[in-house]
């Protein structure tokens, strides 16, 4: 995706259509962290949806871990701080893509001794629900855990396999490597023949599998259909 193409639209489009009415908020076109100056070239009134929207851009135009990253990815983080008259435009997607670049960012933007953090460490209790920051030199209090935590919501998903809940992990959809090992050694039984018959319709591995209800082509499911039409075609 073209994160400075989408970026470039909408300063255009804003700069060829201004506000006339409702609440916006300046927007410097090259932001302050890189340079850019207060000059009336360099700004834009946007609305706080367009003002999030940009800084979100800004966040993925850059090389990951670059000094350009690191400054954007820090800026969107402190947009994500909401007022009564500020309303961002925020969902999961960004929740999830904000949540993992926070420690990376957070680190790069605390260093050195005029940090706010330095010569302390955080710590997180899962039984109270709370983290706080302690003299890194000082023992670990009973019942802490070292590091600091801030989504206390506990997310779950149901195994594909099984159907046992377990502790959400992202892409994953079973609860174990035996449910998915499990899942992919079994995905065939019994529909042998009817994926036979879906490949001869069709001429195609992925879509014979789709046609019988499974993913496709993909892992396992490829190899088992694979291995079971060349023992269809040696007559094994």
């Amino acid at each position: 995706m073209n994160y400075q193409k989408i970026y470039n639209s909408i300063i255009s489009h804003r700069r060829s259509n201004p506000l006339s009415a409702g609440y916006g908020e300046t927007h410097h076109i090259v932001p302050r962290s890189l340079g850019g100056t207060d000059d009336k070239k360099n700004l834009v009134m946007l609305t706080a949806r367009e003002h999030f929207v940009c800084h979100c851009l800004l966040s993925k135009m850059y090389e990951k871990d670059s000094f350009e990253w690191y400054k954007m990815n820090h800026a969107l983080l402190m947009m994500k701080t909401q007022s009564s008259n500020q309303v961002r435009y925020f969902n999961s997607h960004l929740y999830e893509y904000l949540k993992q670049n926070f420690s990376a960012v957070m680190s790069k933007s605390q260093t050195g001794n005029k940090n706010s953090q330095y010569g302390s460490r955080w710590i997180h209790s899962l039984t109270e629900k709370k983290s706080k920051r302690i003299p890194k030199g000082d023992p670990l209090p009973e019942g802490w855990l070292e590091g600091r935590k801030i989504d206390w919501q506990e997310k779950t998903s149901k195994c594909k396999a099984c159907g046992k809940e377990y502790p959400h992990r992202q892409n994953a959809v079973y609860c174990s490597k035996e449910c998915r090992d499990k899942s992919k050694t079994n995905s065939l039984t019994g529909k042998e023949q009817e994926f036979i018959i879906a490949y001869k319709d069709t001429g195609s591995i992925n879509k014979a599998l789709k046609q019988i209800g499974l993913p496709g082509a993909v892992g396992g499911h490829y190899h088992l259909a694979k291995r079971l039409l060349e023992q269809v075609d040696t007559g094994s």
